[in-house]
């Protein structure tokens, strides 16, 4: 009985140190996020990929709109603006945030 508990103990270790399959990497051997970048999506319209959830900038006449403020901190917030400044001298005049987990609204206060 002993040798089943044991059984039991270590298949449920090693199912918990899974996730979707694969052992997960000791967190020294995870890679870092990828840095932020803009990309172009059409003319006046770019998402900003890394550094939390994807932000949108509408390059307006009247200044930019910006979907989502991402990861919370003064270093996403410059990277993010420093981004914008590469498509547009336009400030940001509206921000517009999808929903509250903070990858996504992190940066609302800086905005204002």
């Amino acid at each position: 009985m002993k040798r089943t508990t044991l059984v039991a103990v270590i298949a449920a270790i090693v199912l918990a140190a899974t996730v979707s399959g694969h052992a997960q990497a000791p967190p020294s051997q995870v890679p870092p996020p990828p840095p932020m970048a803009i990309k172009q999506v059409k003319p006046g319209l770019y998402m900003v990929t890394g550094g939390g959830g994807n932000s949108t900038v509408r390059v307006t006449d009247q200044g930019v709109i910006l979907v989502d403020t991402k990861n919370l901190g003064e270093g996403p917030y410059n990277d993010l603006v420093r981004l914008i400044k590469t498509v547009t001298d336009q400030p940001v005049r509206f921000v517009f945030v999808t929903h509250v987990h903070q990858d996504h609204s992190g940066n609302i206060g800086r905005f204002v």
